[in-house]
């Protein structure tokens, strides 16, 4: 500016001078922190992408013939094995119950049926108790909210399809022949666990013993309010939240609606992470 003196002039640019080493103090910060965080950014992408390929691809279970029913082992490893439905109570007994093995059912109407495989050992006491603890379970008992409940054992050459003369047999029931084995006073529990393979994840569920002598990866549950869907997902979420971090990724293996299939109807969750003592 021409009506400036030069002493003017010289201290205006003196000051501008020292405003644009002060912005370019801050722009070079700003710089080395960008500079920073990108760095911090490809390292981080870089361990994303180391990690992943340590990650082994999951694979698809092949299901057993007994996993289109309800089911778990015994404490003593026998097999037990439930129905859904009366089409499936009655192709289970039709088709599965054999000579050696046991037939069960909680005392009260709408209850599974429920067998336990002879495997070439005796089956105990403990395994029967097991069974009629399930078949409590598994039954309307559950849905009545009520915490103990009574249930039967016989032999299968006891069990017919065949009413007496006049009588009616709906589908999927039976007609129970002779003295029946009574299991009284059973808790109302089922619990819910995960065993690590391989390449996936294997969901068990049954009375609380023989899951928790399995695995320490559970959860508990009793009669309640909560949804099946609800309670499908809050037990998913508990049981990805016990398990190693490593293995966490198998989760992926199981889904929300298998654990529905376990479940006799609304419940809540009583307790997690359960290590038999």
């Amino acid at each position: 500016d021409f009506r400036e003196t030069i002493t003017s002039i010289t201290n205006n640019l003196f000051s501008q001078a020292k405003k644009n080493e002060k912005k370019l103090k801050g722009a070079m910060k700003a710089i080395q922190e960008t500079k920073e965080k990108l760095a911090r950014a490809k390292e981080e992408q870089e361990e994303i992408v180391s990690t992943k390929r340590q990650v082994k691809p999951l694979q698809r279970r092949k299901k057993r013939w007994y996993e289109k029913f309800k089911w778990f082992y015994t404490t003593n490893n026998h097999l037990v094995i439930a129905g859904y439905d009366a089409a499936s109570n009655e192709k289970l007994v039709k088709r599965y119950l054999e000579d050696n093995d046991m037939f069960l059912h909680a005392d009260v109407h709408g209850s599974p049926s429920v067998i336990v495989k002879y495997n070439g050992t005796p089956i105990t006491e403990e395994d029967l108790k097991e069974a009629a603890m399930y078949a409590v379970t598994q039954s309307s008992i559950w849905k009545s909210k009520h915490l103990i409940g009574d249930a039967y054992a016989v032999k299968p050459d006891q069990v017919s399809f065949s009413a007496p003369s006049g009588e009616y047999l709906a589908h999927g029931s039976v007609m129970i022949y002779g003295e029946k084995k009574y299991f009284r006073n059973l808790e109302v529990k089922l619990a819910i666990g995960v065993l690590i393979k391989e390449k996936w994840l294997e969901l068990i569920a049954g009375p609380v013993k023989p899951i928790i002598t399995r695995t320490p990866y559970n959860v508990i549950l009793e009669p309640g309010d909560t949804p099946p869907g609800t309670l499908a997902s809050h037990v998913y979420r508990l049981l990805q939240s016990q398990l190693p971090e490593q293995e966490r990724y198998k989760m992926k293996s199981i889904t929300t609606d298998e654990i529905i299939r376990h479940l006799p109807g609304p419940g809540t969750i009583v307790d997690k992470g359960v290590k038999l003592t």
